[in-house]
């Protein structure tokens, strides 16, 4: 039997509300791409004590990379995205969304590269870590993440999950390539003093 793929949280509900209207610093974007499968959006804000929290998502099916670039490159006019991190193995879409306009990786001799670490084994830890923590927050429109993230599991026997409903939480893996809430100096020791007590709000 599959085995789930623990948060590290208690009470994985904790995370989840409505925090549409939650003031943020500046806006981030995780992308997992797929044409027969849905492609996964996830719009996430960083507020001013460094949490994260996933605003919106956009989910669909038989979407082109054309057409999904061009989604993208609204988005980013909507929310200004600092960074957008999108699969590095969608190169054709990466390239179509940074012509666009999408800050979504640097150029070099071999073309633009994606901001984000496609390292599986990394990007759940990040994740389990941001829970553990409460460092992330869920917006309630969040609901295919919700839902996959409940039932993210690994295959029986092995160290990796299953490459089912899967999508949202590859977005959000890429998403947090390279969010750290311990980055300003000014608040580490509060936040190492609230996770040691185990009070962070």
């Amino acid at each position: 039997m599959d085995s789930a793929i623990s948060t590290g949280s208690s009470s994985p509900k904790k995370h989840v509300g409505e925090f549409k209207k939650l003031p943020v610093k500046y806006k981030i974007a995780g992308v997992d791409w797929g044409l027969r499968d849905p492609h996964a959006i996830l719009v996430a804000g960083v507020t001013s004590d460094n949490r994260l929290v996933l605003l919106e998502e956009h989910y669909k099916m038989n979407v082109s990379t054309h057409d999904l670039s061009k989604k993208l490159a609204d988005l980013h006019k909507e929310h200004k995205f600092r960074k957008v991190y999108c699969d590095p193995s969608a190169a054709d879409l990466i390239l179509q969304a940074y012509n666009r306009g999408v800050p979504i990786g640097k150029k070099t001799d071999s073309g633009i590269k994606s901001y984000a670490d496609n390292d599986v084994k990394s990007g759940i830890a990040r994740m389990q870590s941001l829970f553990k923590n409460n460092v992330i927050l869920v917006d309630t429109k969040c609901f295919n993440f919700i839902r996959e993230h409940r039932n993210y599991r690994y295959m029986e026997g092995k160290d990796k999950p299953t490459e089912k409903d899967d999508h949202t939480c590859d977005a959000a893996r890429y998403l947090t390539t390279e969010f750290n809430p311990y980055a300003d100096d000014n608040i580490l020791e509060v936040i190492y003093w609230d996770l040691k007590s185990r009070k962070w709000f």
